[in-house]
């Protein structure tokens, strides 16, 4: 008959408690680099829309085109490196991820935090304190979804902002279709392509047939 030691159900704890602290900050890295990708899209599809009206209001030449993109392509890698890149690589300290969770979650009074505290000179704990704190922290781990315990906001208003350029987009475009009927691929190849030999897009109206 197999039996569990008090080591054994020790080691079961500590590795609950790391699982559920990884499985934590691998949802805030996911939240963070998301909010990054999604706005990244958003100046993107912002960007490509403003220089196509300014193109058609004013017939921007291919220097002024370039630069602009020139300007675009900087930002957004660096946006890139910063909000997308560093998050995603970046190593979330347990402290903060366990922060994190008892800010959420206010029935915890510190349990993870004091255990990862101790659980680090277990030397200058009293025997048993550290057992007791251990019991305690996973008892109060087992009773939430650290998921739901990471705040979304951020990556929700990133959607939400992403949505809102969509939106704008599909109102030029519908707009364009039916009063100015100006091509849309000339316009995009202008913005994208501004040393190409494209033509403005210009609306034709035969007069005299």
């Amino acid at each position: 008959m197999a039996t569990i030691t008090s080591q054994d159900q020790t080691l079961d704890y500590q590795h609950f408690i790391d699982y559920q602290l990884n499985h934590a900050q691998g949802r805030m890295k996911s939240v963070e680099v998301g909010t990054g990708i999604v706005r990244l899209f958003t100046a993107i599809l912002a960007y490509l829309l403003a220089v196509i009206v300014l193109d058609h209001v004013l017939v921007l030449p291919s220097a002024a085109r370039l630069v602009l993109l020139l300007m675009a392509t900087a930002a957004a890698v660096g946006y890139l490196a910063v909000a997308v890149v560093v998050p995603g690589v970046r190593q979330i300290n347990s402290f903060y991820t366990a922060r994190t969770i008892e800010l959420a979650t206010p029935e915890f009074k510190n349990s993870l935090i004091n255990f990862l505290d101790l659980r680090r000179h277990p030397e200058q704990v009293p025997q048993g304190v550290l057992s007791l704190l251990e019991e305690r922290a996973v008892a109060d781990l087992s009773q939430v979804h650290v998921d739901e315990k990471i705040n979304h906001d951020r990556l929700v208003r990133a959607c939400y902002g992403l949505a809102g350029a969509v939106l704008v987009t599909c109102a030029a475009v519908l707009i364009n279709a039916l009063f100015m009927h100006r091509s849309l691929a000339d316009s995009i190849g202008r913005a994208l392509f501004p040393t190409a030999e494209i033509q403005p897009p210009t609306r034709t109206r035969l007069t005299d047939i």
